[in-house]
C-alpha cells in the first residue's frame, strides 16, 4: 500500500507537526509527501530529505500559495485515487482540507486519530478528548486526519524520495550501486535487504539498469535478482567463481571484472570470466580501490582497465581489440551510452 500525506508547510520548509503525520503514515505503508504550494522547492527538498518518505510529489503554482481548501482539495482528491489512505496533521489546514477531501471522495473522514491499529482500524478521541474510541473504516481510501501529540516526529534525515529524484534524472543513467555486503556490515542485514529491495523496486519503476554489488551474500543476492525478473543490470566487480554465476547470468545480468581478476590466486575468477558470454561481459576498474596486479600497491585509475582486459583476452583465447570493442557495444547498449 502507498499512503499519501498532504504537507502542512510555509512554502520554504516542513511545518513540524508534517513529521509527526509521516511517522503515523508510516505504519500504513510506503510514504508519499504532496506538497502544493508556489515556489516551494524548499519545502519539497525537506520532505524528499524525511526519513521513510519513498517520494514527494510537489504541485508549485500561484492557486496553492495559500493552502486554500477550495484549491488544495481537488489537488488532493485527484491524486487520492491511487492511494490506500490520505493522511494530514490536524492542524489548522488539515482541518480545513480533508473533511472536502472526504465528502469529494465520498468517504467518511477519520479525525485526529492516535494511534494505528491496522490498515483500516484506528483509535481516535471522542466528546471533547474525555474518552476514546477504536473505529473501522471499510472505505477504499481512508482519510486521515493525525493528532501530532501521539507520533513521534520523523527523522529530517534519511529520506529514500532524495535519491529517486536524482536516479529520475534524465542524465543519471542507472540505480546504484546497491546490494548487500556480509564481509564488512557496516549496515545491519535487514538494512540492507531493505535498501536493496526498495532500490531494485526503483530500478524496474523507472526502467533503469541496476548496479549490484555482491560481497559474500550471493546466495541472498541470487534469490533477490529471481523474484525482480526483467530488470536488467550488472554484476558489479563479479568476484566469484563459476559455481555461483549462473544465477545471474539467468537474471538477463550482465557480469563485470575487475583488478581482482588478475590476481595470481584467483584461478576461480579467471575461469568464471572465460564462461561469461560475450554479449554479457564488462570490465571495470572499481578506481581507486583493487588495482590489478601489474599496479599492485597504486591508486586505480581508469587507464589500468587494459589489464583487466589483457588478463580476460587471455583466458578466453581472444583479441584484446575485439574484446574491448564488444566490451565498449555491451556498456552502451546497457546504460543506453551513444
Amino acid at each position: 500500500m502507498s499512503v499519501l500525506v498532504l504537507a502542512d508547510h510555509d512554502n520554504a520548509s516542513l511545518k513540524p507537526a508534517t513529521l509527526n503525520a509521516i511517522t503515523a503514515a508510516a505504519k500504513l505503508g510506503e510514504v508519499h509527501v504532496l506538497v502544493a504550494g508556489q515556489d516551494c522547492d524548499g519545502a519539497a527538498k525537506a520532505a524528499a530529505a524525511v526519513a521513510g518518505v519513498a517520494k514527494v510529489l510537489k504541485a508549485d503554482a500561484a492557486p496553492y500559495r495559500n493552502p486554500l481548501a477550495e484549491n488544495v482539495a481537488p489537488l488532493v482528491a485527484k491524486l487520492a485515487a491511487g492511494y490506500s489512505h490520505v493522511l494530514s496533521a490536524a492542524t489548522t489546514v488539515g482541518k480545513n482540507i480533508m473533511p472536502r477531501v472526504a465528502a469529494t471522495l465520498d468517504v467518511q473522514q477519520i479525525s485526529a486519530i492516535l494511534t494505528v491499529e491496522s490498515a483500516d482500524t484506528f483509535v481516535r478521541p471522542i466528546y471533547a478528548g474525555n474518552a476514546l474510541a477504536t473505529v473501522q473504516s471499510k472505505d477504499a481510501i481512508k482519510v486521515i486526519t493525525v493528532r501530532g501529540t501521539a507520533f513521534a516526529p520523523a527523522a529530517t534525515t534519511g529520506g529514500s524520495a532524495a535519491i529517486e529524484a536524482l536516479c529520475r534524472r534524465p542524465e543519471c543513467v542507472g540505480v546504484g550501486e546497491t546490494g548487500l555486503d556480509y564481509f564488512k556490515e557496516h549496515a545491519p542485514r535487514a538494512a540492507q535487504l531493505e535498501s536493496f529491495y526498495w532500490q531494485l523496486d526503483l530500478a524496474r519503476r523507472l526502467d533503469k539498469p541496476v548496479v549490484v554489488h555482491c560481497r559474500d551474500a550471493w546466495q541472498d543476492t541470487a534469490r533477490i535478482l529471481a523474484e525482480f525478473q526483467g530488470v536488467r543490470g550488472v554484476m558489479h566487480c563479479y568476484t566469484y567463481g563459476p559455481a555461483e554465476l549462473e544465477p545471474f547470468l539467468a537474471a538477463g545480468f550482465c557480469i563485470s571484472f575487475s583488478g581482482v581478476v588478475t590476481y595470481p590466486r584467483n584461478d576461480e575468477n579467471r575461469a568464471a570470466a572465460a564462461l561469461v558470454p560475450e554479449e554479457r561481459l564488462l570490465v571495470e576498474t572499481d578506481s581507486p580501490f583493487l588495482a590489478p596486479q601489474a599496479a599492485r600497491g597504486r591508486r586505480n585509475e581508469p587507464a589500468f582497465v587494459r589489464h583487466v582486459l589483457d588478463t580476460l583476452a587471455r583466458v578466453r583465447g581472444a583479441d584484446v581489440g575485439e574484446l574491448a570493442r564488444a566490451t565498449s557495444r555491451n556498456a552502451a547498449a546497457l546504460f543506453g551510452l551513444p
